[in-house]
């Protein structure tokens, strides 16, 4: 019970690769290609321009700082600092004065004026108080928020309109 083994040139599925020779071989080169004076300065110019539209490492920092939640959170600090700001100047003579003044308007226009007189003193005390650019600047848009409130464009400024009288016999 001799068996004989194949042999590995008997093996169907071996295959012949060829081996290149050394003279058929590509030729890598070491040097960098020249470039004409023309393309070396368009090159320099987006290496510049790359460079300059990369942000620095404090950009970064600043972009990744404001978060959705940072802003609400910076938000909500502003807010109790204004809070804070209005709690102090809410016993000052001209605002309490100035609040009276507006619970004994007559008409809805003379309310309107007296509201608008009494921001203006309210948060002009508050935005002298403010220590930081932010708080002043939040301030600021609470203040422009309140007067906007306060304007009624499709009202007509006159405050008195004159009726119409007929005189006796005309008719």
């Amino acid at each position: 019970m001799d068996e004989a083994l194949p042999t590995p040139a008997a093996s169907p599925t071996a295959t012949a690769t060829p081996v290149p020779s050394p003279a058929s071989a590509p030729v890598v080169s070491n040097s960098t290609p020249q470039l004409s004076p023309v393309l070396e300065s368009r090159s320099e110019a987006v290496r510049a321009a790359a460079a300059a539209a990369i942000p620095g490492i404090a950009q970064l920092d600043e972009m990744f700082k404001q978060t959705p939640m940072g802003k609400e959170a910076e938000e909500l600090r502003l807010h109790v600092q204004a809070r804070e700001l209005q709690n102090r100047i809410a016993n000052d003579p001209q605002i309490v004065a100035a609040k009276a003044a507006i619970d004994s308007a007559s008409t809805d226009l003379e309310k309107r004026e007296r509201l608008r007189r009494f921001y203006e003193i309210s948060y002009g005390r508050m935005h002298a108080m403010a220590r930081s650019a932010a708080l002043k600047k939040y301030v600021d848009a609470v203040k422009a928020r309140h007067l906007s409130a306060l304007e009624q464009p499709r009202v007509r400024a006159a405050a008195s309109v004159q009726p119409e009288t007929t005189e006796p016999g005309e008719d």
